[in-house]
């Protein structure tokens, strides 16, 4: 499954497929979940911040809603999704639309927290 995830991780930012992705993200959750094996969510992850980084095109409204809600569902220390988009956020590489487009997904507290 690993060459897999990695193989839609990229073809995916180039030619996006909503029955690739939604098969993409189906396997990555459900790794995550029963197999305690995270290769499919960190390629998931890094599909979502390769997606917002884009500068030729803004994230998908669906994408954006399943990126919120995976940040929003981490719990513990390490919370990736979050650090990324954290991460994101202070550097300024994140395309502008997009950084609309999360922003309007997210309330003041999330914002505020991307931010400190």
């Amino acid at each position: 499954m690993d060459v897999l995830y990695e193989f839609w991780t990229h073809f995916l930012l180039r030619n996006f497929n909503l029955s690739m992705y939604n098969d993409f993200r189906h396997f990555a959750l459900e790794d995550a979940t029963d197999r305690n094996a995270n290769v499919g969510l960190s390629n998931l992850i890094k599909f979502y911040g390769e997606s917002l980084r884009s500068s030729t095109t803004v994230i998908r409204v669906l994408v954006a809603q399943h990126y919120v809600e995976l940040i929003k569902g981490e719990h513990g220390h390490r919370r990736p999704g979050f650090q990324q988009l954290r991460s994101l956020f202070r550097t300024g590489k994140l395309n502008p639309r997009n950084r609309q487009r999360i922003c309007n997904l997210l309330d003041q507290d999330w914002l505020s927290s991307l931010l400190s």
